[in-house]
């Protein structure tokens, strides 16, 4: 997740994730949002002068992602909600929420914070039975799992083997939601990002390569 920093860019926040890495990474996310991937070494004033050094850049990737920004999602007839890889059409109707065919009913009156309940519920239940599932095939034990509010990473692996993950990835395919499990899951075999870890990973998701950049691709349209 990305630290609350303090750092600023032309008045924006800027978060930053500290990482293993060998370098300081600028990424500009959907809608604009700065973050910051830097090893723990780094200090803050380096990030700092990292930015200003990259102003010109930074300005016009900000420029350019809030521009294809998609608009704010609302509870209203027709708009469109993905679900397991499928886009479904908003429709009012009586009852409790529910997907059915290429639509999702909505009782009249309902607010977004009520239909993202729904999805993270329905999160809980599929990642539950998609770790339980892999975690048998790859033979280990995780911890709790959770469906997370969180846009900085797809899932995390904790200390003590807790796999959260992002509640988002539910309106993806089964397999991108698969590819992330089985990552989580490998951190299980090998605590990093070595060789080895990712010698496992390929056991299991052969085409992880390809389903990390569809999901790349597919996260960047989640617009609530």
């Amino acid at each position: 997740m990305g630290e609350v920093s303090g750092l600023l860019f032309e008045g924006q926040p800027v978060a930053v994730c500290r990482k293993r890495c060998k370098r300081v990474i600028l990424h500009v996310r959907a809608g604009g949002e700065i973050w910051v991937s830097a090893p723990r070494g780094v200090s803050r004033r380096r990030i700092a002068e990292i930015l200003a050094e990259r102003r010109d850049w930074l300005l016009a990737a900000v420029e350019t992602q809030r521009a294809r920004a998609p608009k704010p999602k609302r509870v209203c007839e027709g708009e469109s909600f993905r679900l397991a890889g499928r886009a479904l059409a908003l429709r009012f109707a009586g009852g409790e929420i529910c997907a059915v065919g290429d639509e999702l009913l909505v009782p009249p009156g309902t607010e977004l914070s009520a239909l993202r309940a729904w999805y993270v519920a329905r999160a809980q239940v599929l990642f539950a039975e998609r770790v339980a599932l892999w975690a048998a095939a790859i033979g280990v034990t995780p911890g709790r799992v959770r469906a997370k509010e969180q846009r900085s990473r797809f899932g995390s692996c904790g200390i003590h083997g807790d796999i959260n993950l992002c509640w988002r990835l539910v309106m993806e395919e089964r397999a991108l939601v698969d590819s992330v499990v089985i990552h989580e899951l490998c951190h299980l075999l090998e605590r990093n990002h070595s060789p080895a870890f990712w010698a496992q990973v390929a056991r299991f998701d052969p085409q992880h390569r390809a389903h990390r950049a569809q999901l790349n691709k597919q996260s960047a349209l989640w617009d609530w």
